[in-house]
């Protein structure tokens, strides 16, 4: 079994594997930096963590990097492109309004847009998350048991929960770990609601 993991830049994907390989002691084959085997890959490789896979690519816009061609008509055909017959995979996004709050941050500190010049982007940016989004979530509502789609704002207000439902549709064991607290490298302000951890960003 291999997993990956997957979502558009500022939704918590370095965030999620962390959480995941201390909870479950598990890796995503696509690791926090988007490197697989310890290897840098280009942001149009479908292994990508960010990897546009919506079918309509003029909705690529907030960074050319992440232009591609492959178009997967179904969670089948993206198994076979990549070569992984035996994938599960863990998509998460955050709630709209945050996400713009973070990825206008982004696109300034990435020097895609200023900040005068964001809300002129803004709509388009809104159209590549929701087309990145609608594709993983056609797929998984045909691929219930190798597909979830969780979101961070769940995950910060209830971690036991949402990570317990993981658990049982992967068939995770988790890691047998005693109250603690994790320090983990960002700049979220919220604590993550658990029993088992108190994870705070440095």
């Amino acid at each position: 079994m291999k997993y990956l993991h997957s979502g558009i830049q500022r939704s918590g994907t370095n965030f999620l594997s962390k959480l995941i390989h201390l909870n479950f002691g598990i890796s995503f084959i696509n690791n926090m930096s988007g490197n697989v085997n310890g290897k840098d890959i280009p942001r149009y490789n479908p292994l990508h963590k960010h990897f546009r896979i919506q079918d309509d690519k003029s909705t690529i816009v907030m960074d050319e990097k992440y232009n591609n061609d492959l178009n997967f008509e179904t969670f089948k055909d993206y198994k076979i492109h990549l070569g992984i017959d035996d994938l599960k995979v863990v998509i998460i996004r955050q709630n709209l309004d945050s996400w713009l709050t973070s990825i206008k941050k982004w696109a300034f500190k990435c020097n895609w847009v200023t900040l005068e010049e964001f809300d002129s982007v803004k709509e388009s940016y809104i159209r590549e998350y929701q087309e990145y989004y609608n594709k993983w979530e056609s797929f998984q509502s045909e691929n219930e048991n190798d597909i979830v789609i969780l979101n961070l704002d769940n995950i910060i207000n209830n971690f036991d929960g949402e990570f317990t439902k993981l658990g049982k549709l992967f068939d995770l064991k988790e890691k047998v770990i005693y109250p603690t607290q994790v320090n983990l490298s960002g700049k979220r302000k919220n604590d993550i609601k658990s029993k088992k951890f108190k994870i705070e960003y440095e």
